[in-house]
């Protein structure tokens, strides 16, 4: 059976779509990617950007290269989220600009994406020093990824949108508990507002 815009729209359009769903559709859905990812609506283009980059064999490339090369910060957001389902010299080629992008939370993600086997030449560029503004702009990052129902590597579902590494368990994540969200080596408080919460180690 043929895969249509319905089906392709009827997976994505989903609060969290199952990618992997999408996946299986095979190339017959990449047509109908391609047209979401140039779009008006940026999320859903983000998201069909995503998708994109989970067909077989890097079939979605041009859709993820398109995406990294776009005026719009969170259609780049998915670019540098997305690379790391391509195959390596795909990858590897599209993140030579994305960790050098004017938007620190692009910078920060497309480093992450980076491949382990990458070439020398990416693994030094991306081993330069943490832009000094990286932090501002990590929870937008995370925010857009959240939306495309996209996870870090290193993060759990239901995790609250921590950076691999970062402490918390779903359930604390999901009610606000005290302990959701710290990082390693800090110390909960007790429950409400207080002067311990968020304590640094001593």
């Amino acid at each position: 059976m043929a895969v249509t815009m319905k089906d392709v729209r009827k997976i994505l359009d989903a609060e969290e779509p199952d990618y992997a769903a999408l996946a299986l559709l095979g190339p017959d859905s990449l047509p109908h990617l391609q047209k979401l990812a140039t779009g008006d609506d940026v999320m859903l283009a983000s998201k069909a950007t995503y998708a994109a980059s989970l067909l077989d064999d890097g079939a979605g490339h041009d859709v993820v290269l398109a995406a990294a090369e776009s005026d719009e910060v969170l259609l780049r957001v998915a670019a540098a989220g997305s690379v790391k389902n391509l195959p390596t010299d795909q990858a590897s080629a599209i993140l030579m600009d994305l960790i050098q992008d004017d938007d620190a939370g692009v910078r920060k993600l497309a480093r992450t994406s980076v491949p382990d086997d990458a070439p020398e030449a990416l693994i030094a560029r991306s081993a330069q020093e943490s832009d000094p503004d990286e932090g501002a702009e990590r929870e937008q990052t995370f925010d857009t990824l959240n939306q495309l129902g996209a996870m870090m590597p290193g993060e759990r579902q239901g995790g609250g949108g921590r950076m691999p590494g970062e402490q918390g368990d779903e359930r604390g994540a999901s009610s606000g508990s005290a302990e959701a969200g710290l990082m390693p080596g800090e110390k909960p408080g007790p429950a409400g507002p207080g002067p311990n919460e968020g304590r640094m180690p001593g």
